[in-house]
């Protein structure tokens, strides 16, 4: 899907960013802002950028919704929101630990689908940033 160029100025420009840390920070884990990653994402890839709408995708490039997620390994295991559902929290309210998750599961499902519809997506992945010391490490998942 991307070209070598696109992958190398992507790649080049999260070094320079992480690099930046040092200005600010004694860290040896470089801070990436996810508002800046959204950005040099779409603008590497030449994606649509929906990160300020209210869906499910950071980005569409042709028929496929990505969801830039950037976080830090925390040996090997890291909690990370994979979205919230402020408004619907009344409906989680007394509910059972199976039923909350059932609960979840839905509306989160529910959202996929409405992005997939309203972009005319076929699929979704998930494209991850992680920092570690000295490191930062992309990779992508296929939602599922």
């Amino acid at each position: 899907m991307a070209t070598k160029q696109e992958s190398e100025y992507y790649q080049k420009i999260l070094k320079i960013l992480g690099s930046l840390t040092n200005l600010f920070s004694e860290s040896k884990v470089p801070y990436l802002n996810y508002r800046i990653t959204e950005n040099l994402f779409c603008k590497a890839f030449t994606a649509k950028n929906l990160s300020r709408s209210d869906v499910s995708a950071d980005a569409c490039l042709n028929d496929i919704g990505i969801g830039i997620k950037t976080f830090v390994n925390g040996n090997g295991k890291s909690l990370q929101k994979v979205a919230e559902f402020n408004k619907d929290n009344i409906q989680f309210r007394g509910l059972e630990p199976k039923e909350l998750i059932e609960k979840v599961t839905d509306l989160r499902n529910e959202r996929v689908e409405s992005t997939k519809r309203i972009y005319g997506l076929k699929s979704m992945i998930y494209h991850c940033i992680v920092r570690d010391e000295e490191k930062i490490k992309t990779f992508e998942c296929e939602d599922r």
